[in-house]
């Protein structure tokens, strides 16, 4: 079987969405670039991957999504005009019955696009990051029902209906700043990296409600620095985090409904925004030093780093399996 086309935002004014192939060696390769300013998140839904833009717009500074085609060959064509957010910062983006939602961190709202909007207004703690409504993500619930947002700022995560009517919300514990979510294999369980406390609550999902069983954190116990935890994924019975500050990926086995941490391994880069599981490779993108980290995984973990990679401003990275193009 091919190995997966891998694609890793570049977010600055002359960034764009660099592509990558494996080589023999079992190393990523550079394939190309395709010029966009300012991506900040990425997914790939069927033949189709989406971008949120920071402000691709001349006339306001709203965010807009764009899409393009994916070829057999995993090149991105035919890109489509973007459209508008109707807010600023957007940050994450999902598909659901073929609408894209998307989250602006800055204005704190959700959108349906083209014209479904909801603005929250509340804040919680935090002196300077929850001082108004910040949401950070947006996902389909297992059951395909409805759609979880994550609200940084105001310690909530709001369950919607596809129409953004609310269902209902949960509170998370004070101070954590809930930033983004992943589920467990049979959809009972999600998991919530808090960006502010550097935990992870575990909810039991039940018909659009969550309810709170038990915080975990994702840094060691000795460590005395700052940090804010970014990206969390659910694969093969493990939970992994990585760390801004601690600079680490922190892995936890599910047990029953807990978590067992496994420990911390260094991301070998500076402020690891994004990772993500592919067979048996973790790929890092490392903002703050403009790296991309490839490991090899064994019995679940980071193994060794087998590959370090200049990108600009790396934010996010995802993957299309190659035979399913």
């Amino acid at each position: 079987m091919k190995k997966p086309y891998v694609y890793i935002s570049s977010c600055h004014e002359k960034g764009g969405i660099h592509r990558f192939g494996w080589g023999p060696d079992g190393l990523l390769t550079p394939v190309d670039v395709t010029p966009l300013d300012r991506p900040m998140y990425t997914i790939i839904e069927g033949d189709r991957l989406y971008a949120v833009l920071r402000a691709p717009f001349a006339d306001n500074e709203h965010s807009g999504v764009l899409s393009f085609q994916i070829e057999k060959d995993g090149s991105l064509t035919h890109p489509s005009d973007p459209v508008s957010t109707n807010g600023l910062v957007g940050c994450h983006l999902c598909i659901k019955n073929g609408r894209v939602y998307v989250t602006n961190y800055t204005s704190g709202s959700v959108a349906g696009l083209p014209d479904l909007l909801v603005t929250h207004g509340g804040s919680s703690v935090h002196p300077t990051r929850q001082t108004s409504a910040h949401t950070h993500f947006v996902t389909p619930t297992p059951d395909g029902r409805y759609l979880l947002v994550t609200d940084l700022g105001m310690d909530r995560i709001f369950t919607y209906d596809p129409d953004l009517s609310l269902v209902d919300m949960a509170d998370a514990p004070v101070g954590n700043g809930p930033r983004h979510l992943a589920f467990s294999q049979d959809g009972a369980l999600c998991y919530c990296v808090n960006e502010l406390a550097s935990s992870v609550s575990v909810y039991r999902y039940t018909d659009g409600a969550l309810e709170h069983l038990a915080d975990y954190p994702a840094l060691p116990d000795d460590f005395k620095g700052e940090n804010t935890a970014a990206a969390i994924r659910c694969i093969n019975g493990h939970v992994y985090v990585s760390n801004r500050g601690h600079d680490s990926i922190t892995c936890f086995k599910i047990v029953g409904e807990g978590l067992e941490r496994c420990g911390s391994f260094s991301c070998e880069g500076k402020s690891p925004r994004d990772f993500i599981v592919t067979g048996d490779r973790l790929i890092c993108t490392n903002e703050q030093d403009n790296s991309v980290t490839v490991f090899e995984m064994r019995d679940n973990l980071p193994h060794k780093l087998i590959q370090k990679l200049t990108v600009e401003k790396a934010l996010c990275v995802t993957v299309k399996e190659a035979n399913d193009v």
